[in-house]
């Protein structure tokens, strides 16, 4: 498609073109990035599991953990990211019956809530 002599003849279109391939390179990346970690896991969990070294358990506890939460960043982003999330969503709370101490419980809620978006890249 990029190959074509009249890709360039309408720059709004190819430029929409080219922030496709780079969203899905990245995309690409990322999984590949993700395998590999994977990999390199099941390797060191394999020495892991023949020498029982404690320094390595270490190591590799908190590789896993890091690979984890990656993932579910990850998972997370693309969940609130096109083409899964086509839609707005709204959040609407009610402290209901209860009176202060609810109130103060739904501020509370909403601040978690914003503090926990302000990482979240959201396209």
């Amino acid at each position: 498609m990029m190959l074509d002599p009249n890709f360039w003849n309408n720059q709004d279109s190819a430029q929409t073109v080219i922030s496709e391939l780079n969203g899905l390179k990245e995309i690409v990346n990322t999984y590949h990035r993700f395998m590999e970690t994977q990999e390199n896991l099941e390797m060191t969990l394999e020495l892991l599991r023949e020498e029982n070294d404690e320094e390595l358990h270490e190591e590799i506890s908190g590789e896993m953990q890091t690979f984890r939460k990656e993932l579910s960043d990850y998972e997370l982003t693309m969940l609130l990211s096109e083409p899964y999330d086509k839609n707005n969503a709204i959040l609407e709370l009610h402290p209901g019956a209860g009176g202060l101490s609810r109130k103060i419980g739904v501020r509370c809620f909403c601040a978690c809530i914003r503090a926990g978006l302000k990482n979240v890249d959201l396209k």
